[in-house]
């Protein structure tokens, strides 16, 4: 993902030690080109002066991953290696702003508790990636889990090898034959070109990279590969198709993010229609013949705008999670003065459903983080939390089917409902919507309405799980849909929680206190 014409999206990782033929395959070039292999690491120091001003930020979230300072975006090289998952992302070391982007690291054993890890790709000066390390996906060939990442350097945005020397994949090493696409297809008039995502079939690589083409909008272009080193084009891998969108014409200047994968064979595709800056992130579904993928079907990931960026990986239980990039609600003034910028979703599970729409569920590893509950009769609009604080906070609620009026959640709420952030499902039209723009008084904070479709048989009620960490709302209806958003309350009693239409509550409603991960919080 970019937030210029400069930027992209990097991606995963190689362990040397265990010398597979990757390995080999990579040194040999080395060799062959006359090159040194160049190892490169770093770590996530910083100053005591920054990192005391993130500690005094209420607005920071206690159990949503973000790194110790400084400015964080896309996810990238998802990947579970020998049963630990790894996460990598966009990081500027420099601060609490976007540039030159260097590749952050945090290991985790169940997806919640992460270790903050040495910094894993810094831009070279005089390198393919001199302006930056960007965005990509994560591979295993033969063992060796391998990063392919897109390095910048001026104008270009091509497509960069990098493996791991290490068990951990803390420290990475180069291919000094990079970059391994020397430039666009010389017969495809391209936007943009960036990002990759990366499959096994029939004993290829197969490589899709994110792109636009001038005048159809936004595309997949394919290349196949042997050993990640020697790329062939194809073909484009997928079209934006103007009849999928709702306007009814081309979208898009072109596709960043990329993720094509498959879910039971059947193919899926979701990547961010960007036009000068982020417009949506879609999914598609379809058919995938001759290496070509065919939509039938599109919906949103997220319809929240501050979700950007999504990667998923299958784990070694075979699940496909995803962890998407919420970029912040408020001035950039502020965010340089907190020191802190960007924060990772929950992890979630993709599956797809039989009308071929994907469907997004955040992973039961979450509920390890549950403490005290509370177990709340609604007799009336005003719920008292029982002494649960209220800004970091897991919330179960159903609702019934046959409401009249339109019913849901309030939390963030302060005494005189001077701030609230509102969740409400509009029974009659099937529409649930997140409302951030109550939820600050502080005119650096920017709020939305955000609407999507639940798609509900017969009686079934909604069932909502509403994920409360201070600057972050994530709402989950039915294990269908999300909605995400950033709220920065400013005053200091927004912390409560109301229903709105109690009557057509199903039970009681349950609220967990959240316990922190992130250190000192």
């Amino acid at each position: 993902m970019v937030f210029d014409a400069s930027a992209s999206r990097p991606t995963a990782v190689v362990d040397a030690r265990l010398l597979g033929p990757a390995t080999l395959a990579l040194d040999e070039r080395a060799i062959r080109d006359g090159s040194s292999v160049k190892v490169r690491s770093g770590n996530m120091d910083v100053p005591n002066e920054a990192q005391g001003r993130v500690e005094q930020d209420r607005h920071r979230p206690r159990y949503h991953f973000l790194p110790p300072a400084n400015w964080m975006n896309d996810p990238n090289g998802l990947i579970q290696f020998q049963g630990q998952y790894h996460l990598f992302y966009q990081y500027n070391p420099n601060g609490a702003f976007w540039g030159t982007m260097h590749w952050g690291h945090a290991m985790s054993e169940d997806l919640v508790h992460w270790r903050h890890m040495p910094v894993a790709l810094t831009p070279e000066p005089g390198g393919p990636d001199e302006d930056g390390c960007y965005s990509g996906a994560a591979v295993v060939y033969d063992g060796v889990p391998t990063l392919v990442y897109t390095g910048v350097r001026g104008p270009d945005q091509l497509p960069c090898l990098a493996m791991s020397e290490d068990e951990d994949l803390a420290n990475w090493r180069t291919f000094p034959g990079n970059p391994v696409v020397a430039g666009t297809p010389p017969d495809v008039q391209t936007t943009i070109f960036r990002d990759h995502t990366l499959w096994r079939e029939d004993g290829d690589w197969m490589m899709g990279v994110g792109a636009g083409i001038e005048g159809s909008g936004g595309a997949v272009l394919l290349y196949r590969s042997d050993d990640l080193i020697q790329w062939e084009y194809l073909h484009a891998l997928a079209t934006e198709d103007p009849a999928l969108n709702r306007e009814g014409g081309v979208l898009s200047t072109g596709w960043e993010c990329p993720d094509f994968f498959f879910l039971d064979d059947k193919p899926a595709l979701i990547a961010c229609e960007w036009d000068g800056g982020p417009i949506a992130v879609s999914y598609w579904t379809g058919e995938y013949l001759g290496k070509r993928f065919t939509a039938h079907h599109k919906g949103a990931v997220d319809a929240g705008s501050p979700f950007y960026a999504p990667q998923s990986f299958a784990d070694e239980s075979g699940r496909r999670i995803m962890f998407g990039w919420l970029r912040e609600a408020r001035s950039e003034a502020v965010q340089r003065d907190a020191a802190w910028s960007g924060v990772m979703t929950l992890p979630r599970v993709i599956t797809m459903r039989e009308n071929g729409a994907l469907a997004f569920a955040v992973a039961p590893e979450v509920e390890v983080l549950r403490g005290r509950q509370a177990k709340l009769d609604v007799l009336n609009s005003d719920v008292d939390l029982c002494g649960v604080p209220g800004d970091s906070l897991e919330i179960q609620a159903r609702f019934d089917a046959h409401a009249g009026n339109p019913v849901g959640l309030q939390v963030r709420c302060s005494p005189h409902d001077d701030e609230a952030t509102t969740v409400l499902w509009d029974v009659e039209t099937g529409t649930l919507s997140l409302d951030t723009r109550r939820s600050s008084t502080d005119q650096e904070v920017t709020g939305e309405l955000v609407l999507s479709f639940v798609d509900l048989s017969g009686e079934e009620p909604l069932s909502l799980r509403v994920f409360v960490d201070r600057s972050v709302i994530e709402v989950y209806a039915n294990q269908q849909i999300v909605l995400s958003g950033r709220i920065y309350p400013s005053r200091q009693d927004s912390f409560g929680v109301r229903v709105t239409g109690p009557d057509a509550l199903i039970g009681a409603i349950d609220i967990y206190e959240m316990k922190p991960t992130t250190p000192g919080l």
